[in-house]
């Protein structure tokens, strides 16, 4: 059966709307055959400590894991240059790893920045799989006028693509 990989940085399984709204698009997948794997780079500590205590496991039929192999949120510079760094490869690595065990026919960036989505849309293209990328569809989205960059080009997209979408 084919496979998705749903990457993001959320408080897995339990935490907030990012979390409840991956649980809904990984249940929605498997609803279709598509077996959903959710593969964290770091967990942001919204949630209360102890609210997750498990790095790997599988909740409603989802298996989850955080590579980086803690859930201990960044709190410094330097613990989040650590996951957006050696985090982020692990991530790669542990796509890499479901792919050479299963057929991985999507990688879907859920919330990631713009330099995070490019890693990962060339690692989908690197193991043969399609690319999904999460856009929000509010119309009234406000755009931080200030950013420059991949994260800038991540807005222009979201923007245009909403636009074609109306008219559509």
């Amino acid at each position: 059966t084919p496979s998705v990989a749903i990457v993001s940085a959320c408080d897995f399984p339990n935490g907030l709307a990012a979390a409840n709204r991956i649980r809904m698009l990984a249940r929605c997948f498997a609803e279709i055959g598509i077996k959903p794997y959710c593969i964290f780079q770091y967990a942001p500590g919204i949630m209360t400590d102890g609210a997750n205590t498990q790095t790997e496991g599988e909740v409603d039929g989802i298996k989850f894991c955080y590579p980086a192999g803690t859930l201990e949120p960044p709190r410094s510079a330097g613990r989040m240059l650590w996951y957006k760094s050696w985090g982020l490869w692990r991530v790669k690595r542990e796509i890499k790893r479901l792919a050479a065990r299963e057929a991985v026919q999507y990688v879907l960036s859920y919330g990631n920045t713009g330099f995070e989505d490019m890693a990962y849309l060339r690692t989908a293209r690197r193991i043969g799989a399609g690319y999904l990328l999460e856009i929000c569809d509010l119309h009234n989205i406000v755009f931080n006028e200030h950013s420059r960059g991949l994260k800038r080009q991540k807005e222009r997209l979201k923007y245009y693509s909403n636009l074609s979408k109306d008219r559509h």
